[in-house]
């Protein structure tokens, strides 16, 4: 994640890439998906610097499913979230 950057805009930042979807319909997606993995709106204007650990691997997590993909292989990255998640 780009330290300068929000969190809504890290998120959004692999749609922009592959330009999937037309630029109205990206911040929904990113929002939803969001909300999905339990970071809330008040997390999307935030600096990663002021995110706990948990909250920073969500949003990685965020990134890789806001692409939608088939598969998705996890390894110790998800070992900081809490169970519920």
């Amino acid at each position: 994640m780009d330290p300068r950057m929000t969190i809504l805009c890290s998120v959004r930042e692999p749609l922009v890439v592959a330009s999937i979807l037309p630029r109205g319909k990206r911040e929904r997606l990113t929002l939803e998906m969001m909300k999905r993995v339990g970071l809330g709106r008040d997390s999307a204007y935030r600096c990663q610097h002021e995110l706990l650990g948990g909250q920073k691997q969500r949003v990685c997590i965020t990134r890789v499913l806001t692409l939608m993909p088939s598969v998705i292989f996890l390894d110790a990255g998800v070992a900081v979230l809490y169970v519920s998640i």
